[in-house]
Order: structure tokens, then C-alpha cells, then sequence
């Protein structure tokens, strides 16, 4: 299974220069048997000369079947490039944003109007927290309902 878009490119390449290889193998075979022609004669000769018809053309065949593959694979790989490269800078705003409330992040009900984010903010910090806040006007610290991130240190 391919790990990164760069295996799949390698592959890519892999696969055409194997394509390219056994092709040019083929067609050399077929020469150098055809070659034969000059220095041996005989009634079954044509026969004999024409037995290598099929391994080029089967070279052939696969020269364009792992062209094609490798022309697919590449399709493939560039489609997905700005997908990475738009992943890469998420990853990148995550972590920044890590960073930044890794020491965790206090909201005060003077923060927040409950019109235009009541609903987020007790979605964030839950319920009953949101309705502490509030009522009582108490600060409640931003955390990690699902385990994801460590506690920040008190």
C-alpha cells in the first residue's frame, strides 16, 4: 500500500521503466532473431523466423499496459497534490493553535453575548458549565471534552 503521493509517483516511474524495459527487450530479441536470416536458411525458416512475431508484440502490449498504469498512477498523484498541500497547512494551523491554548483559555460571562454564541460555547465547554457561567457570572476554563490534548498545568 502506498504511504505518500511520492510512493505513488515512484511507482509511477517504476512502472514505466519496467514497461519501457521489457519492450525494448522484446523488440531486441525480435531483431537479433531476425538477424538470423543472413546466416541461416533452411525450408522451415520462415516458420522458425516468425516464431518471435508474438514476443514483440506481447512486449509491446505490456510496454503500453505499464504506460498507462504509470499515466494513471501520475493522474492520480497530481490530483491529489493540492489536497496534501492544503492538508499540510491545516496540520500547520493546528498546531499553532495547540500552542497557543496549551495553557488553556478562560472565558468570562462578559466574554460572550448568549444571542450569538450560547449555543457554541455550551457545545465547547458543555451545559452545565455554560449555564455556571452565566448564572453566576464565574469564569470556566476551556478544555479537552473528548481526551485528545493533554491538561494544560494548574
Amino acid at each position: 500500500m502506498w504511504t505518500s503521493l511520492d510512493d505513488v509517483s515512484e511507482n509511477a516511474r517504476f512502472c514505466r521503466q519496467t514497461g519501457q524495459s521489457v519492450g525494448q527487450a522484446s523488440r531486441d530479441a525480435h531483431t537479433a532473431w531476425a538477424s538470423l536470416r543472413e546466416h541461416y536458411q533452411a525450408p522451415e525458416g520462415e516458420d522458425l523466423y516468425g516464431a518471435m512475431d508474438p514476443v514483440k508484440a506481447s512486449g509491446d502490449r505490456e510496454w503500453d499496459v505499464l504506460d498507462q498504469a504509470a499515466g494513471l498512477m501520475d493522474a492520480y498523484a497530481d490530483e491529489l497534490m493540492p489536497v496534501r498541500q492544503k492538508l499540510q497547512v491545516l496540520e500547520a494551523d493546528a498546531r499553532e493553535l495547540r500552542t497557543r491554548v496549551a495553557g488553556g483559555v478562560w472565558l468570562t460571562a462578559s466574554d460572550v453575548t448568549p444571542s450569538t454564541v450560547s449555543i457554541a460555547l455550551s457545545t465547547v465547554i458543555g451545559r452545565e458549565a455554560f449555564k455556571v457561567l452565566m448564572h453566576d457570572g464565574g469564569s470556566v476554563p476551556w478544555h479537552d471534552r473528548d481526551g485528545l490534548f493533554p491538561r494544560p498545568e494548574e
